[in-house]
């Protein structure tokens, strides 16, 4: 059960599942990738800002 709600939760099976059921033209599949690479950075941007803000950084 554990892997089963891996699998439903990953992003990987559930976006290109989503584009699929929508009837989106296949060319969109391509540009699934660059999609989830760069979502997973917005938490990064929103934590630079913080850390800029700093006076010390370390």
């Amino acid at each position: 059960m554990t892997k089963l709600g891996d699998t439903l939760v990953n992003p990987k099976t559930v976006l290109a599942w989503l584009i699929t059921s929508l009837n989106a033209p296949v060319y969109l599949l391509g540009f699934l990738v660059p999609i989830r690479e760069s979502g997973s950075l917005i938490p990064q941007l929103i934590l630079a800002s913080f850390v800029r803000r700093m006076s010390v950084r370390k």
